[in-house]
């Protein structure tokens, strides 16, 4: 398991001996927890350059309003070094989803819908791994 410890160990009073134990654990547990993932999202989109970024992959998402909107994805694809024009493919994609009876609800399940088509998305199934992966996705922050 892993895990973090953001105080000095050691011994501390239990949260039960404490008159209010819910407050005690609140300023305790609670606000370091959220100080701290604040901290790390300040830390990582602290400059302007990731956000476009950001919001270029968003339109990966297929709940988006943009989803695979060529001009929401250009940024993407510039950065991630995706070759190909996926336009055309894009808008036929679009267009068999929109008259798909379950359209998929997350980037895994479009690739896997997309990868039962893979001669019709060539470009796109060339460079599925540079949009699905995490830690691709996390070295372009």
């Amino acid at each position: 398991m892993d895990f973090l410890v953001d105080s000095v160990t050691g011994q501390r009073p239990k949260l039960s001996s404490n008159p209010h134990p819910k407050k005690c654990a609140q300023i305790q547990i609670f606000y370091p927890v959220i100080d701290n993932i604040i901290n790390e999202m300040a830390m990582r989109f602290h400059n302007n350059e990731s956000l476009p970024i950001i919001r270029s992959m968003s339109a990966l998402y297929p709940l988006n309003d943009d989803f695979l909107n060529p001009e929401k994805l250009s940024l993407f694809q510039m950065t991630a070094n995706i070759t190909g024009d996926l336009q055309p493919e894009t808008t036929v994609l679009r267009n068999i989803l929109g008259k798909t009876n379950s359209p998929p609800n997350d980037i895994r399940d479009l690739m896997i819908f997309i990868k039962t088509m893979r001669h019709a998305f060539p470009a796109i199934i060339q460079n599925d791994t540079k949009c699905i992966d995490s830690a691709n996705c996390e070295c372009y922050m």
